[in-house]
Protein backbone atom coordinates (compact mmCIF):
# COMPACT_ATOMS: atom_id res chain seq x y z
CA UNK A 1 0.00 0.00 0.00
CA UNK A 2 1.29 3.09 -0.65
CA UNK A 3 1.24 6.01 1.78
CA UNK A 4 1.04 9.47 1.17
CA UNK A 5 3.63 12.39 2.75
CA UNK A 6 2.44 14.68 5.23
CA UNK A 7 3.93 17.77 6.68
CA UNK A 8 4.32 20.16 9.11
CA UNK A 9 3.47 23.82 8.64
CA UNK A 10 4.79 26.31 11.54
CA UNK A 11 5.38 29.86 11.52
CA UNK A 12 8.42 32.01 12.88
CA UNK A 13 11.15 32.11 10.55
CA UNK A 14 11.09 35.36 9.41
CA UNK A 15 12.90 35.20 5.62
CA UNK A 16 15.30 38.14 4.47
CA UNK A 17 13.13 40.28 1.81
CA UNK A 18 15.49 42.21 0.13
CA UNK A 19 14.08 43.71 -3.73
CA UNK A 20 11.48 41.75 -3.79
CA UNK A 21 13.33 38.62 -3.37
CA UNK A 22 11.84 35.58 -1.08
CA UNK A 23 13.20 32.27 0.36
CA UNK A 24 11.36 29.24 1.03
CA UNK A 25 13.22 27.62 4.05
CA UNK A 26 12.32 24.00 5.69
CA UNK A 27 13.41 20.51 5.83
CA UNK A 28 12.79 17.01 4.48
CA UNK A 29 13.11 13.93 7.18
CA UNK A 30 12.47 10.07 6.34
CA UNK A 31 10.17 8.16 8.54
CA UNK A 32 12.73 7.34 10.62
CA UNK A 33 13.08 11.54 11.38
CA UNK A 34 16.44 11.17 9.81
CA UNK A 35 17.13 14.23 7.39
CA UNK A 36 17.25 13.22 3.90
CA UNK A 37 19.65 14.43 1.49
CA UNK A 38 19.70 15.02 -2.41
CA UNK A 39 15.20 15.05 -2.71
CA UNK A 40 14.72 17.23 -5.72
CA UNK A 41 12.26 19.91 -5.53
CA UNK A 42 10.30 21.07 -8.44
CA UNK A 43 9.24 24.64 -8.17
CA UNK A 44 5.57 25.16 -9.83
CA UNK A 45 5.82 28.99 -10.78
CA UNK A 46 9.61 27.76 -12.75
CA UNK A 47 9.98 24.36 -13.45
CA UNK A 48 13.37 24.83 -11.64
CA UNK A 49 14.63 21.89 -9.43
CA UNK A 50 16.66 22.18 -6.55
CA UNK A 51 18.08 19.69 -4.21
CA UNK A 52 18.42 19.16 -0.19
CA UNK A 53 21.28 19.90 1.58
CA UNK A 54 23.24 17.63 3.52
CA UNK A 55 21.15 17.67 6.24
CA UNK A 56 18.13 17.69 4.60
CA UNK A 57 17.37 21.60 4.58
CA UNK A 58 16.79 23.31 1.52
CA UNK A 59 16.64 27.87 0.78
CA UNK A 60 15.09 28.69 -2.38
CA UNK A 61 15.36 32.12 -3.60
CA UNK A 62 12.15 33.50 -5.46
CA UNK A 63 10.34 36.57 -6.23
CA UNK A 64 7.08 35.34 -4.94
CA UNK A 65 5.84 35.22 -1.16
CA UNK A 66 3.98 32.09 -2.35
CA UNK A 67 4.65 29.25 -4.53
CA UNK A 68 4.13 25.00 -4.98
CA UNK A 69 6.71 22.70 -4.37
CA UNK A 70 6.87 19.05 -4.99
CA UNK A 71 8.91 16.66 -3.37
CA UNK A 72 10.63 13.83 -4.80
CA UNK A 73 12.91 10.90 -4.17
CA UNK A 74 13.32 6.97 -5.34
CA UNK A 75 11.95 4.93 -2.95
CA UNK A 76 9.30 7.66 -1.43
CA UNK A 77 6.04 8.77 -2.53
CA UNK A 78 6.39 11.86 -3.89
CA UNK A 79 4.18 15.17 -2.47
CA UNK A 80 3.19 18.14 -3.46
CA UNK A 81 2.50 21.26 -1.12
CA UNK A 82 1.95 25.16 -1.14
CA UNK A 83 4.51 27.28 0.51
CA UNK A 84 4.90 30.59 1.83
CA UNK A 85 7.95 32.78 2.72
CA UNK A 86 6.26 33.55 5.91
CA UNK A 87 6.54 30.06 7.11
CA UNK A 88 9.76 26.96 8.25
CA UNK A 89 8.31 23.63 5.98
CA UNK A 90 9.12 20.59 7.37
CA UNK A 91 8.24 17.66 5.15
CA UNK A 92 7.89 14.29 6.13
CA UNK A 93 7.98 11.78 3.31
CA UNK A 94 6.69 8.38 3.21
CA UNK A 95 8.16 5.17 1.81
CA UNK A 96 6.69 3.15 -0.57
CA UNK A 97 6.59 0.11 0.54
CA UNK A 98 6.76 -0.50 4.67
CA UNK A 99 10.31 -2.10 5.10
CA UNK A 100 13.17 -1.04 6.89
CA UNK A 101 16.64 -1.03 4.59
CA UNK A 102 18.83 -0.68 6.70
CA UNK A 103 17.83 -3.27 9.26
CA UNK A 104 20.61 -5.30 8.41
CA UNK A 105 23.48 -3.07 8.21
CA UNK A 106 22.17 -1.82 11.80
CA UNK A 107 24.78 -2.11 14.52
CA UNK A 108 21.67 -2.46 17.11
CA UNK A 109 18.35 -2.45 16.08
CA UNK A 110 14.60 -1.73 18.18
CA UNK A 111 11.77 -2.90 16.63
CA UNK A 112 9.47 -0.23 15.44
CA UNK A 113 5.95 -0.14 16.80
CA UNK A 114 3.15 -2.21 15.34
CA UNK A 115 1.31 0.31 13.82
CA UNK A 116 2.61 3.54 11.99
CA UNK A 117 2.91 6.56 14.08
CA UNK A 118 0.11 9.31 12.91
CA UNK A 119 0.59 11.99 10.99
CA UNK A 120 2.52 15.08 13.30
CA UNK A 121 4.01 12.08 16.17
CA UNK A 122 7.65 11.78 16.46
CA UNK A 123 8.96 8.98 13.97
CA UNK A 124 11.45 7.83 16.56
CA UNK A 125 10.62 4.99 18.50
CA UNK A 126 11.77 5.60 22.10
CA UNK A 127 14.51 3.09 22.89
CA UNK A 128 12.52 0.38 25.49
CA UNK A 129 14.34 -1.51 28.69
CA UNK A 130 16.39 -4.36 27.58
CA UNK A 131 17.92 -7.44 29.46
CA UNK A 132 20.49 -7.14 31.78
CA UNK A 133 21.92 -9.90 29.84
CA UNK A 134 22.60 -7.88 26.96
CA UNK A 135 25.81 -5.27 26.30
CA UNK A 136 25.13 -2.38 24.73
CA UNK A 137 27.44 0.26 23.32
CA UNK A 138 27.85 4.09 22.11
CA UNK A 139 30.26 5.89 19.49
CA UNK A 140 32.85 8.05 21.13
CA UNK A 141 31.86 10.63 18.82
CA UNK A 142 28.88 12.10 19.07
CA UNK A 143 27.00 15.41 17.81
CA UNK A 144 25.48 18.43 19.66
CA UNK A 145 23.72 20.13 17.17
CA UNK A 146 20.18 19.01 18.47
CA UNK A 147 20.61 21.71 21.74
CA UNK A 148 20.72 24.99 19.06
CA UNK A 149 17.42 23.48 16.76
CA UNK A 150 15.86 22.82 20.47
CA UNK A 151 16.75 26.59 21.72
CA UNK A 152 15.80 27.54 18.14
CA UNK A 153 12.05 26.82 18.02
CA UNK A 154 11.80 27.67 21.54
CA UNK A 155 12.98 31.26 21.23
CA UNK A 156 10.51 31.29 18.30
CA UNK A 157 7.50 30.40 20.67
CA UNK A 158 7.07 26.92 19.37
CA UNK A 159 7.17 23.34 20.19
CA UNK A 160 10.05 21.49 18.90
CA UNK A 161 9.39 18.65 16.94
CA UNK A 162 9.65 15.21 18.54
CA UNK A 163 12.46 14.13 16.03
CA UNK A 164 14.26 17.19 16.64
CA UNK A 165 14.73 16.51 20.42
CA UNK A 166 17.85 14.46 20.65
CA UNK A 167 18.40 13.39 24.26
CA UNK A 168 22.52 12.40 23.65
CA UNK A 169 23.22 15.27 21.98
CA UNK A 170 21.59 17.88 24.18
CA UNK A 171 23.68 15.90 26.96
CA UNK A 172 27.00 16.16 25.19
CA UNK A 173 26.78 19.92 24.35
CA UNK A 174 27.42 21.13 27.83
CA UNK A 175 31.02 21.03 29.15
CA UNK A 176 31.01 20.83 32.82
CA UNK A 177 32.52 17.60 33.36
CA UNK A 178 35.49 17.25 32.20
CA UNK A 179 38.47 15.51 34.03
CA UNK A 180 42.13 15.51 32.99
CA UNK A 181 43.14 11.67 32.99
CA UNK A 182 45.35 10.68 35.64
CA UNK A 183 49.33 9.30 34.72
CA UNK A 184 49.68 8.46 31.58
CA UNK A 185 45.79 7.31 30.53
CA UNK A 186 44.34 8.01 27.53
CA UNK A 187 40.91 8.42 29.07
CA UNK A 188 39.47 9.68 32.44
CA UNK A 189 36.40 7.62 33.24
CA UNK A 190 33.82 8.38 35.94
CA UNK A 191 30.15 6.81 36.75
CA UNK A 192 27.60 8.08 39.09
CA UNK A 193 24.45 6.18 40.59
CA UNK A 194 21.38 7.55 41.70
CA UNK A 195 17.93 7.53 42.13
CA UNK A 196 15.80 8.41 38.86
CA UNK A 197 13.60 11.40 39.53
CA UNK A 198 10.71 10.60 37.18
CA UNK A 199 10.78 7.13 38.76
CA UNK A 200 12.11 6.25 41.74
CA UNK A 201 12.17 3.42 42.30
CA UNK A 202 14.77 3.00 39.36
CA UNK A 203 18.72 4.28 39.06
CA UNK A 204 20.37 6.50 36.58
CA UNK A 205 23.70 5.44 35.78
CA UNK A 206 25.70 8.63 34.60
CA UNK A 207 28.92 7.69 32.92
CA UNK A 208 31.84 10.47 31.94
CA UNK A 209 34.43 9.65 29.34
CA UNK A 210 37.37 12.29 28.79
CA UNK A 211 40.11 12.53 26.75
CA UNK A 212 43.76 13.49 27.49
CA UNK A 213 44.72 17.16 26.54
CA UNK A 214 47.41 17.59 23.70
CA UNK A 215 50.40 19.19 25.56
CA UNK A 216 51.37 22.63 24.00
CA UNK A 217 52.45 25.18 25.82
CA UNK A 218 55.59 24.98 24.19
CA UNK A 219 53.95 26.53 21.09
CA UNK A 220 53.52 29.78 20.38
CA UNK A 221 50.49 32.07 21.89
CA UNK A 222 47.59 32.69 19.59
CA UNK A 223 45.36 35.62 19.15
CA UNK A 224 41.95 34.88 17.10
CA UNK A 225 39.82 37.09 15.72
CA UNK A 226 36.73 35.34 14.48
CA UNK A 227 34.57 37.03 11.94
CA UNK A 228 31.15 35.73 12.30
CA UNK A 229 28.11 35.79 9.21
CA UNK A 230 25.54 36.73 11.42
CA UNK A 231 23.10 37.68 8.67
CA UNK A 232 19.95 36.25 7.78
CA UNK A 233 20.76 33.14 6.09
CA UNK A 234 22.88 31.95 8.53
CA UNK A 235 19.75 30.64 10.45
CA UNK A 236 19.98 27.28 9.14
CA UNK A 237 20.74 23.49 10.96
CA UNK A 238 23.87 23.03 9.02
CA UNK A 239 25.35 27.10 9.83
CA UNK A 240 25.08 29.10 12.82
CA UNK A 241 23.85 26.37 14.79
CA UNK A 242 26.37 23.82 13.75
CA UNK A 243 29.00 26.56 13.99
CA UNK A 244 27.99 27.15 17.84
CA UNK A 245 28.12 23.19 18.26
CA UNK A 246 31.76 23.01 17.26
CA UNK A 247 32.83 26.24 18.89
CA UNK A 248 32.68 23.76 22.56
CA UNK A 249 36.05 21.60 21.59
CA UNK A 250 38.27 24.66 20.26
CA UNK A 251 37.43 26.56 23.36
CA UNK A 252 37.90 24.01 25.67
CA UNK A 253 41.83 23.64 24.59
CA UNK A 254 42.57 27.54 24.83
CA UNK A 255 45.51 27.80 27.01
CA UNK A 256 46.03 30.78 29.58
CA UNK A 257 48.01 32.81 26.87
CA UNK A 258 45.96 32.65 24.17
CA UNK A 259 43.19 35.02 23.18
CA UNK A 260 39.98 35.67 21.31
CA UNK A 261 37.84 38.24 19.49
CA UNK A 262 34.51 38.15 17.67
CA UNK A 263 33.33 40.03 15.44
CA UNK A 264 29.68 40.05 13.71
CA UNK A 265 28.38 41.20 10.51
CA UNK A 266 24.62 41.22 9.78
CA UNK A 267 22.13 43.95 10.61
CA UNK A 268 24.25 45.10 13.65
CA UNK A 269 28.10 44.68 13.10
CA UNK A 270 30.23 45.33 15.66
CA UNK A 271 32.88 43.50 18.03
CA UNK A 272 31.21 41.03 20.68
CA UNK A 273 34.34 40.01 22.25
CA UNK A 274 37.64 41.80 22.43
CA UNK A 275 41.01 40.09 23.60
CA UNK A 276 39.50 37.46 25.97
CA UNK A 277 42.21 35.40 27.50
CA UNK A 278 41.94 31.61 26.67
CA UNK A 279 41.21 31.21 30.70
CA UNK A 280 37.84 32.97 30.32
CA UNK A 281 36.41 30.22 28.70
CA UNK A 282 33.11 31.16 29.84
CA UNK A 283 32.87 34.18 28.88
CA UNK A 284 33.67 33.51 24.96
CA UNK A 285 31.65 30.72 25.02
CA UNK A 286 28.63 33.21 26.07
CA UNK A 287 29.67 35.92 23.38
CA UNK A 288 29.46 32.78 20.30
CA UNK A 289 26.11 31.65 22.02
CA UNK A 290 24.34 35.09 22.15
CA UNK A 291 24.92 35.29 18.19
CA UNK A 292 21.24 35.89 16.68
CA UNK A 293 21.24 35.95 13.05
CA UNK A 294 18.95 38.84 11.10
CA UNK A 295 19.92 41.25 8.29
CA UNK A 296 21.96 41.40 5.07
CA UNK A 297 25.72 41.19 4.79
CA UNK A 298 27.39 43.74 4.72
CA UNK A 299 30.91 41.93 4.36
CA UNK A 300 33.58 45.03 3.60
CA UNK A 301 32.62 46.77 7.08
CA UNK A 302 33.26 43.32 8.61
CA UNK A 303 36.57 42.29 7.80
CA UNK A 304 37.77 45.95 8.03
CA UNK A 305 36.55 45.87 11.52
CA UNK A 306 38.06 42.40 12.08
CA UNK A 307 41.42 43.63 11.02
CA UNK A 308 41.35 46.77 12.90
CA UNK A 309 40.50 44.14 15.80
CA UNK A 310 43.58 42.16 14.71
CA UNK A 311 45.90 44.50 14.86
CA UNK A 312 44.88 45.89 18.18
CA UNK A 313 45.54 42.44 20.10
CA UNK A 314 48.47 41.12 17.54
CA UNK A 315 50.78 39.20 19.93
CA UNK A 316 54.87 39.64 18.46
CA UNK A 317 56.02 35.97 17.29
CA UNK A 318 52.50 34.83 17.81
CA UNK A 319 49.98 32.87 16.04
CA UNK A 320 48.18 35.81 14.38
CA UNK A 321 44.83 34.94 12.46
CA UNK A 322 41.52 36.50 11.08
CA UNK A 323 39.02 33.64 10.54
CA UNK A 324 35.92 33.98 8.70
CA UNK A 325 32.79 32.08 9.19
CA UNK A 326 29.80 32.71 6.05
CA UNK A 327 27.60 31.15 4.26
CA UNK A 328 28.51 33.28 0.89
CA UNK A 329 30.73 35.73 -0.21
CA UNK A 330 32.75 38.26 1.50
CA UNK A 331 32.71 40.85 -1.62
CA UNK A 332 29.66 42.70 -0.65
CA UNK A 333 31.02 46.73 -0.32
CA UNK A 334 34.06 45.99 -2.23
CA UNK A 335 34.69 47.82 -5.41
CA UNK A 336 36.53 44.44 -6.99
CA UNK A 337 37.50 41.17 -5.66
CA UNK A 338 41.14 41.99 -6.68
CA UNK A 339 41.15 45.25 -4.32
CA UNK A 340 40.14 42.55 -1.08
CA UNK A 341 42.57 40.05 -2.49
CA UNK A 342 45.12 43.01 -2.43
CA UNK A 343 44.07 44.47 1.59
CA UNK A 344 44.12 40.98 2.71
CA UNK A 345 47.61 40.20 1.21
CA UNK A 346 48.69 43.76 2.82
CA UNK A 347 47.58 42.52 6.36
CA UNK A 348 49.26 38.95 6.18
CA UNK A 349 52.45 40.74 4.71
CA UNK A 350 51.98 42.45 8.45
CA UNK A 351 51.46 38.84 10.34
CA UNK A 352 47.73 38.31 10.22
CA UNK A 353 46.65 36.14 8.44
CA UNK A 354 43.37 35.20 7.12
CA UNK A 355 41.58 31.68 6.69
CA UNK A 356 37.84 30.85 5.73
CA UNK A 357 35.44 28.14 6.39
CA UNK A 358 32.00 27.92 4.27
CA UNK A 359 29.11 26.95 5.93
CA UNK A 360 26.31 24.65 4.39
CA UNK A 361 27.32 26.07 0.90
CA UNK A 362 26.53 23.40 -2.04
CA UNK A 363 28.32 25.54 -5.17
CA UNK A 364 31.47 25.76 -2.64
CA UNK A 365 33.60 26.27 -6.39
CA UNK A 366 31.55 29.39 -7.61
CA UNK A 367 33.43 31.15 -3.99
CA UNK A 368 35.19 33.63 -3.62
CA UNK A 369 36.62 32.27 -0.44
CA UNK A 370 39.38 30.51 -1.26
CA UNK A 371 41.44 33.02 -2.90
CA UNK A 372 41.06 35.34 -0.17
CA UNK A 373 42.42 32.66 1.95
CA UNK A 374 45.31 31.76 -0.29
CA UNK A 375 45.88 35.95 -0.26
CA UNK A 376 45.86 35.51 3.17
CA UNK A 377 48.35 32.90 3.51
CA UNK A 378 45.69 30.49 5.47
CA UNK A 379 43.41 27.92 4.74
CA UNK A 380 39.88 27.37 3.28
CA UNK A 381 37.21 24.73 3.77
CA UNK A 382 33.40 23.90 3.13
CA UNK A 383 32.16 22.52 6.12
CA UNK A 384 28.72 20.55 6.07
CA UNK A 385 29.29 17.96 9.10
CA UNK A 386 29.51 19.13 13.21
CA UNK A 387 32.80 16.84 13.38
CA UNK A 388 34.36 18.25 10.64
CA UNK A 389 33.90 21.70 11.71
CA UNK A 390 35.78 20.29 14.97
CA UNK A 391 38.70 19.54 12.97
CA UNK A 392 38.98 22.25 10.91
CA UNK A 393 38.79 24.61 14.04
CA UNK A 394 41.06 22.78 15.85
CA UNK A 395 43.98 23.25 13.67
CA UNK A 396 43.04 26.50 12.98
CA UNK A 397 42.30 27.91 16.25
CA UNK A 398 45.13 26.27 18.55
CA UNK A 399 48.13 24.54 17.70
CA UNK A 400 47.16 20.93 19.66
CA UNK A 401 47.23 17.53 17.14
CA UNK A 402 44.05 16.86 15.28
CA UNK A 403 43.30 12.97 17.35
CA UNK A 404 44.50 11.61 20.58
CA UNK A 405 42.73 8.32 19.23
CA UNK A 406 40.16 7.17 16.45
CA UNK A 407 37.66 4.63 15.74
CA UNK A 408 36.37 4.65 19.95
CA UNK A 409 33.35 2.85 20.49
CA UNK A 410 32.15 2.57 24.58
CA UNK A 411 30.50 -0.91 25.87
CA UNK A 412 28.44 -1.17 28.69
CA UNK A 413 27.63 -4.35 30.23
CA UNK A 414 25.55 -4.46 33.43
CA UNK A 415 26.13 -6.80 36.08
CA UNK A 416 23.20 -9.46 36.07
CA UNK A 417 22.91 -9.91 39.80
CA UNK A 418 22.27 -6.86 40.69
CA UNK A 419 20.12 -4.91 37.29
CA UNK A 420 16.95 -6.51 36.02
CA UNK A 421 16.61 -4.70 32.82
CA UNK A 422 17.90 -1.21 31.77
CA UNK A 423 17.32 1.58 28.63
CA UNK A 424 20.11 3.80 26.94
CA UNK A 425 18.81 7.50 26.94
CA UNK A 426 18.92 8.57 23.45
CA UNK A 427 20.29 7.25 20.70
CA UNK A 428 16.47 6.31 19.27
CA UNK A 429 17.19 3.82 16.44
CA UNK A 430 20.11 4.79 15.11
CA UNK A 431 23.11 2.36 13.41
CA UNK A 432 25.28 4.13 16.00
CA UNK A 433 24.29 2.56 19.06
CA UNK A 434 25.97 -1.06 18.91
CA UNK A 435 24.79 -4.09 20.27
CA UNK A 436 27.85 -6.13 19.16
CA UNK A 437 30.54 -5.87 21.33
CA UNK A 438 33.07 -7.18 18.53
CA UNK A 439 32.30 -4.26 16.49
CA UNK A 440 33.69 -0.78 16.55
CA UNK A 441 32.89 2.29 14.37
CA UNK A 442 35.12 3.45 11.46
CA UNK A 443 36.35 6.94 11.03
CA UNK A 444 35.67 8.59 14.36
CA UNK A 445 38.12 11.45 15.46
CA UNK A 446 38.74 11.99 19.28
CA UNK A 447 40.13 14.93 19.65
CA UNK A 448 42.22 17.01 22.52
CA UNK A 449 39.98 17.38 25.29
CA UNK A 450 37.21 15.62 23.76
CA UNK A 451 34.82 14.42 26.29
CA UNK A 452 31.52 11.81 26.08
CA UNK A 453 28.27 11.37 28.73
CA UNK A 454 25.66 8.60 28.44
CA UNK A 455 23.05 7.90 30.63
CA UNK A 456 21.23 4.78 31.27
CA UNK A 457 18.04 4.32 33.34
CA UNK A 458 18.57 1.15 35.23
CA UNK A 459 15.86 -1.42 36.86
CA UNK A 460 17.65 -2.77 40.08
CA UNK A 461 16.69 -6.12 41.15
CA UNK A 462 14.96 -6.48 44.99
CA UNK A 463 18.92 -7.11 46.27
CA UNK A 464 20.96 -4.62 44.37
CA UNK A 465 23.78 -3.90 47.18
CA UNK A 466 25.96 -7.53 46.99
CA UNK A 467 28.43 -6.21 44.50
CA UNK A 468 30.72 -3.89 44.64
CA UNK A 469 30.68 -2.90 40.44
CA UNK A 470 27.30 -2.57 38.67
CA UNK A 471 28.82 -1.79 35.33
CA UNK A 472 31.52 -3.23 33.40
CA UNK A 473 32.85 -0.25 30.60
CA UNK A 474 35.27 -1.32 27.67
CA UNK A 475 36.71 1.34 25.66
CA UNK A 476 37.89 0.14 22.81
CA UNK A 477 40.09 2.72 20.57
CA UNK A 478 42.88 3.02 18.03
CA UNK A 479 45.87 5.36 18.17
CA UNK A 480 46.14 8.46 15.44
CA UNK A 481 47.05 6.55 12.16
CA UNK A 482 47.55 2.63 13.88
CA UNK A 483 44.86 0.43 13.10
CA UNK A 484 46.19 -1.73 16.63
CA UNK A 485 42.83 -1.81 18.70
CA UNK A 486 43.41 -0.98 22.16
CA UNK A 487 41.49 -1.16 25.26
CA UNK A 488 40.62 0.26 28.39
CA UNK A 489 38.24 -1.15 31.24
CA UNK A 490 36.94 0.76 33.94
CA UNK A 491 34.17 -0.69 36.50
CA UNK A 492 30.85 1.58 37.67
CA UNK A 493 30.82 1.53 41.58
CA UNK A 494 27.51 -0.05 43.30
CA UNK A 495 27.44 2.88 45.31
CA UNK A 496 23.74 4.58 44.36
CA UNK A 497 23.15 7.67 46.72
CA UNK A 498 19.59 9.60 46.54
CA UNK A 499 19.01 12.05 43.98
CA UNK A 500 19.56 15.53 45.54
CA UNK A 501 23.03 13.71 47.46
CA UNK A 502 24.19 12.73 43.79
CA UNK A 503 26.81 14.72 42.63
CA UNK A 504 25.87 18.25 40.68
CA UNK A 505 27.30 17.77 37.57
CA UNK A 506 25.28 14.26 37.38
CA UNK A 507 21.88 15.53 38.40
CA UNK A 508 22.30 18.44 35.79
CA UNK A 509 22.41 15.55 32.93
CA UNK A 510 19.01 14.12 34.43
CA UNK A 511 17.87 16.99 34.37
CA UNK A 512 18.44 17.50 30.92
CA UNK A 513 17.30 14.22 29.49
CA UNK A 514 13.83 14.76 32.46
CA UNK A 515 13.46 17.88 30.23
CA UNK A 516 14.03 16.24 26.48
CA UNK A 517 11.67 13.77 27.53
CA UNK A 518 8.83 15.88 28.62
CA UNK A 519 9.11 17.82 25.60
CA UNK A 520 9.70 14.74 23.66
CA UNK A 521 5.79 13.35 25.30
CA UNK A 522 7.81 10.25 26.22
CA UNK A 523 5.51 7.80 28.56
CA UNK A 524 8.27 7.65 31.12
CA UNK A 525 7.30 11.16 32.50
CA UNK A 526 3.83 11.75 31.58
CA UNK A 527 3.55 12.11 35.84
CA UNK A 528 6.02 14.66 36.38
CA UNK A 529 4.35 18.08 35.62
CA UNK A 530 5.87 20.84 34.16
CA UNK A 531 6.11 22.23 37.78
CA UNK A 532 7.47 20.02 39.06
CA UNK A 533 10.47 19.62 36.51
CA UNK A 534 11.09 23.49 36.71
CA UNK A 535 11.76 23.18 40.55
CA UNK A 536 14.27 20.29 40.22
CA UNK A 537 15.95 22.33 37.22
CA UNK A 538 16.29 26.02 39.46
CA UNK A 539 17.42 23.86 42.58
CA UNK A 540 19.97 22.20 40.19
CA UNK A 541 21.25 24.74 37.95
CA UNK A 542 22.75 27.01 40.47
CA UNK A 543 25.57 28.24 39.77
CA UNK A 544 27.22 31.15 38.00
CA UNK A 545 28.39 29.47 35.01
CA UNK A 546 26.68 30.78 31.84
CA UNK A 547 24.92 27.64 30.59
CA UNK A 548 23.56 27.32 33.89
CA UNK A 549 21.28 30.34 33.41
CA UNK A 550 20.99 29.61 30.32
CA UNK A 551 19.27 26.47 30.69
CA UNK A 552 16.96 27.87 33.40
CA UNK A 553 15.77 30.05 30.72
CA UNK A 554 15.16 27.62 28.37
CA UNK A 555 13.06 25.96 31.02
CA UNK A 556 10.84 27.95 31.78
CA UNK A 557 10.52 28.78 28.07
CA UNK A 558 9.60 25.15 27.48
CA UNK A 559 7.04 25.16 30.52
CA UNK A 560 5.08 28.01 29.18
CA UNK A 561 4.94 26.81 25.69
CA UNK A 562 3.86 23.29 26.40
CA UNK A 563 2.07 23.82 29.60
CA UNK A 564 0.02 26.73 27.60
CA UNK A 565 -0.61 24.13 24.65
CA UNK A 566 0.43 26.45 22.27
CA UNK A 567 2.94 26.97 19.37
CA UNK A 568 2.46 23.17 18.14
CA UNK A 569 4.00 23.59 14.57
Amino acid sequence: MKLTGFILLFFGVVPVSLQAQYFFTGEVRDPHGDRLENVSIVIKSTGYTRKTGIYGDFRILSDKMEDTLTFLMDGYQPYSTAISTTGFLQVNLRTVALRDPFRNRRLSYISPPAATPPAGSSALVENPFIPQTSAISIPGSINRSSYNIVNRFLDMGFRVPPDAIKIEEMLNYFNFYYEEPNNKDLFHCSSDLFSCPWNPAHKLLCLDICARKSDTEKDPASSLVFLIDASGSMDMPNKLPLLKSAFHLMVKNLRDKDIVSIVVYGRNTGVLLEGAPGSEKDAILRAIEGIRPDGPTPGETGIRLAYEVARQQFIPEGNNKVIVVTDGNLNEGISTENELASFIDEKSQAGIHLSCMSLGMHNAKNCDLAPLAEAGKGNFANIEEEEDAEKWLMSEGTPVKQAVAENMCITTTFNQALVKEYRLLGFENKSNVLADTAIRLEGSMIGSAHSVRALFELAPKEDSTGADTIADVRINYCLPGQKALKTMIYHCENNPLAFDKADNNARKAACIAMLGLKMKGSGYTAQLSWTEIERMVKKTFTGNYYMDREYVALMAKAKRIYENKKGTP
